[in-house]
Order: structure tokens, then sequence, then C-alpha cells
């Protein structure tokens, strides 16, 4: 597990709000790992935080960046389980959380939780 960065934008509820966010990541040469939108708040899991929020400042797009905790894990039934139990029983609250899955049998997850330094020190216990 590893601490990692994700961008969060203030998106406005209307169509296009989220191809201005992805075409100005796009023309900026930032990619797109994983994502999530709900309302009026996107969080962009990127190859280059601080190169994304500039980008989108630019634009004209409130753009901040935020630490979140990133894992690798098997994409297989009970795993996230097993991190939200484990993160439970440590206190830990998650907010926030994404996944992309790959056909290669993993997945990257990315979370925002209630503490990050002893979030990362799950992986031990699973």
């Amino acid at each position: 597990m590893a601490i990692g960065t994700e961008v969060r934008v203030t998106l406005e509820d209307k169509p296009g709000s989220m191809a201005k966010v992805a075409s100005t990541l796009g023309n900026a040469k930032v990619n797109i790992t994983g994502f999530t939108v709900t309302g009026g708040c996107g969080r962009f899991f990127v190859d280059d935080a601080p190169k994304a929020a500039a980008a989108l400042t630019k634009a004209g797009i409130s753009a901040w960046t935020a630490p979140v905790l990133c894992l690798d894990l098997e994409n297989k039934p009970g795993t996230l389980a097993r991190v939200a139990a484990a993160c439970a029983e440590r206190g830990i609250n998650v907010d926030c959380g994404y996944a992309a899955a790959t056909t290669t049998g993993r997945a990257t997850v990315v979370l925002t939780v209630s503490d990050l330094k002893t979030a990362t020190e799950v992986e031990k216990h699973l």
C-alpha cells in the first residue's frame, strides 16, 4: 500500500462539465487512471497530480490535490471486504473509494481514509 495523490475538482451540474475536465487533462498530457464523479465533485487519480491541478486551475476549474491510500489488490471476491474490515478494526473510516480493474486479475483501489498513516499498515494484516 502506498500513499498517492488525487486531484479533486468542483463540477457544475450540467452537460459538458466532465468533458471539460477530461479534455483539459488530455490536452495537458495527463493520464487518468481512475475517477469518480458525484454530487458536483470529481476525484481523479492521475499520473501527475501537480500538473493536472495546475492545468485545471489555468482552465478556470476549481482543483486541488489530496493524499489518498492506493492499493494494488487481487481482483477476486472478498478482497475489498478484507481491506475494509482491517480498516474498521483499526478505527479507520473510509470516506470515499473508487477502483479500476484490469484484465491482469488486479485492481487499483483508491481510498480516502480518516487516518492515512495507520491505513498504510493495513496490508501487513491481510
